[in-house]
């Protein structure tokens, strides 16, 4: 055996030992440690802190409840805490896009004679006013960025926060609606006349899906969490706009002239109703689960 064949068979016994080492080290430290080792906290134990907090702090049994009403400024507290959760940049970015499709749709009129050849050549458009379909995909977007962390350990953080999951939901569901109505409103006048349409069934004509897709995504994103959620919704807009022509009084996106707008505007406020409800009862779910596994109403 040469120097270099016994300085390896040296060296494969010493890695030998200290692994055999390292093994009975980490044996004694896990048999010693494991001891100190406690389950992850559940909702109630959440619970039991924020009433052990509430004693400590003289806070006035009952202020924590999550059905408590949100009176003396509770909601717009509420409300402000919620508009945290909305970083900056999607403020920016929101505005950004509402400014590039303003300036697109108000120059390319322009480029035609008429507004009907403007809309029949407008790219994806198909003779649709671009506003009306692309509006409420902006806010069922909104919907998923506003409760991207459900079904994560940071919403389990947020749930534990002195709100319900009721009040939570829907006052992200209004920071994007009203954001999205109020600068849809803004840009509705110079929009519709661009195109020669109705101020007001112009207005109609993306409000009503709108109000529909922000409740189908709130309820989606709770029944299925944030992938399922977002699938979902962004087929049901997909389904509509691709087979619109094709869908008649079932074209809620349809603008003002279409044969069956009344009629597909009130089937989605229909729906709009329905997803409501069921989300209403969902939340309720929620809550019965809550109670039943211990906590209590937080």
């Amino acid at each position: 055996m040469n120097d270099n064949e016994m300085y390896d068979k040296q060296d494969r016994l010493l890695s030998e030992q200290h692994l055999e080492l390292d093994e009975l080290i980490h044996g004694k430290l896990k048999d010693q440690l494991s001891r100190f080792t406690v389950p992850e906290p559940d909702h109630s134990a959440r619970i039991q802190l924020i009433e052990r907090m509430k004693a400590e702090l003289s806070i006035e049994k009952g202020s924590l409840q999550y059905d408590a009403p949100l009176l003396n400024g509770g909601f717009i507290k509420l409300f402000v805490t919620q508009l945290n959760m909305f970083s900056i940049q999607y403020w920016i970015g929101l505005l950004l896009i509402y400014a590039l499709g303003m300036l697109i749709l108000l120059v390319w009129p322009g480029q035609f004679v008429t507004a009907e050849q403007a809309l029949n050549n407008f790219p994806l458009a198909d003779g649709v006013h671009p506003f009306i379909p692309f509006l409420p995909l902006l806010s069922a977007a909104g919907m998923i960025y506003a409760l991207r962390a459900v079904g994560t350990p940071m919403f389990e953080l947020e749930l534990s926060l002195p709100s319900s999951f009721a009040h939570i939901m829907f006052s992200r569901l209004f920071i994007v609606a009203s954001s999205n109505i109020v600068i849809g409103l803004a840009a509705s006048y110079p929009l519709a006349t661009a195109f020669d349409l109705a101020v007001i069934p112009f207005v109609i004509s993306w409000l009503v899906p709108l109000l529909l897709y922000c409740s189908l995504s709130l309820l989606a994103l709770i029944r299925m969490g944030i992938w399922g959620g977002s699938i979902f919704a962004v087929t049901m807009w997909l389904i509509p706009f691709s087979f619109r022509e094709n869908l008649g009084q079932f074209n809620i996106l349809s603008q003002p002239g279409d044969s069956y707008w009344v009629q597909s505007k009130l089937l989605a406020l229909a729906l709009t109703i329905i997803a409501g409800l069921l989300t209403m009862r969902q939340l309720q779910q929620h809550r019965k689960t809550i109670v039943n596994s211990g906590g209590g109403e937080p």
